[in-house]
């Protein structure tokens, strides 16, 4: 039986549709085609500025929250004015940049400093200094700040610029790290003070042992406060001078440590090796005795460290900041201060459009919260006036 097929269908569907309208033309499929992608790429595009904007907006929250509440516990400290206190947050961010530092860091080390009963400007200079000195020797913020501070308050007349710009100095042209010595002087700085041993003169000798022993700073700061401890001593100063060795002045003043050490090296060659063994003992003790050694050995050449390290120390400038700056030009320090700088950003549009506004809806929740808790937590007994009882039940059902 035969049947009869129609030639032509009609393929055509009314109502639009996703993909447009599906016609039996072929070439309408391609433009179809298009049509899809094009939303597709569009729904993408609008994706990506909506989850941008959301990370940018979080962004902005926590870099508001961070600042706010470290400046707050600052100032909790300092208690400077307004206007003193927003030219000190921006000495803040200043620092964090010539230093390449995140603002977590120096702001911890600003803290730091402000629990000494600083003033403002002294805490923005120490701060800086610290992080400079973080920054050179890659020991940690709150340690430079211990190190550094110990060593200022040992010598009067010194600041923390000057102790820095020292250190480097003596780092560049001898075999010592600045680490070294800051961590030598911080140890020894108190004693080296009543041995009357001046903050050069004590760089000097930690750079001399270093460089003949290559001991630590801390070994070495812990042995010279050994050894002027000792000669301040009546019994070791009566042993020296057994031997003709040199340690009052024609009034009957003790000299200096670093003198009468000068005055036992020119002899220390002309003594017997046991006599040599015994005041080694007498003046640095049993375990000191191969650092005594070096300082003795050093003292007793025509061009020695000591010396040499001691001029250094005296005419150095500004070595710290020259060093600092040369970092500076390094890609990894523009990245860490173009970090620093969207930080102060998001924290400065934050304070203008976010703190006002997250501050009194957080606020009014706060008090709404409490009011709910005042409502729950009163006895029954209290609310049992009028229908008063059946409120308080259901509050807390």
């Amino acid at each position: 039986m035969a049947i009869n097929i129609p030639a032509n269908i009609n393929l055509k569907v009314s109502g639009s549709r996703p993909l447009g309208k599906l016609s039996g033309d072929l070439n309408q499929f391609e433009s179809s085609l298009r049509a899809a992608n094009a939303r597709v790429l569009a729904f993408g595009a609008s994706t990506a500025i909506i989850a941008g904007l959301t990370k940018s907006f979080k962004d902005l929250a926590s870099s508001t929250i961070q600042v706010q509440k470290s400046f707050i516990d600052i100032n909790r400290i300092l208690s400077a004015t307004d206007s003193n206190f927003n030219k000190f947050g921006a000495d803040v961010f200043k620092i964090a940049k010539q230093t390449a530092t995140g603002f977590d860091d120096v702001a911890k080390a600003a803290l730091e400093f402000s629990r000494q009963g600083l003033s403002v400007e002294e805490v923005s200079k120490r701060t800086a200094d610290a992080l400079t000195l973080v920054r050179l020797t890659g020991i940690g913020a709150e340690k430079s700040v211990s190190l550094l501070t110990a060593t200022v308050n040992a010598f009067n007349n010194l600041d923390t610029t000057k102790a820095v710009s020292k250190f480097v100095a003596v780092e560049t042209q001898f075999a010592v790290a600045a680490s070294d010595l800051v961590e030598g002087l911080s140890r020894v700085g108190s004693a080296a003070t009543d041995a009357k041993v001046s903050f050069d003169e004590l760089n000097a000798l930690v750079t001399a042992v270093q460089q003949t022993t290559g001991r630590g700073g801390a070994v070495i700061g812990n042995a010279l406060k050994t050894i002027f401890t000792r000669l301040q001593r009546q019994s070791t100063l009566e042993q020296l001078e057994r031997f003709n060795i040199g340690v009052r002045d024609i009034e009957g003043n003790i000299l200096p440590a670093v003198r009468i050490l000068d005055n036992f090296a020119k002899s220390y060659d002309g003594l017997s090796d046991s006599t040599q063994a015994y005041l080694r003992e007498q003046v640095a003790g049993v375990f000191q005795a191969n650092n005594l050694s070096a300082i003795l050995r050093d003292l007793s050449k025509d061009q020695s460290t000591f010396s040499q390290a001691l001029n250094v120390s005296k005419n150095a400038t500004d070595e710290a900041a020259q060093a600092n700056e040369k970092l500076n030009r390094s890609l990894s320090a523009l990245l860490t201060q173009s970090s620093t700088e969207i930080t102060q950003l998001q924290s400065n549009i934050g304070k203008i459009t976010f703190e006002p506004l997250a501050t009194s809806i957080t606020k009014a929740f706060v008090d709404s919260l409490e009011e709910i808790n005042k409502l729950i937590s009163t006895p029954t007994k209290e609310l049992e006036t009028g229908g008063e009882q059946l409120g308080s039940t259901l509050g807390k059902g």
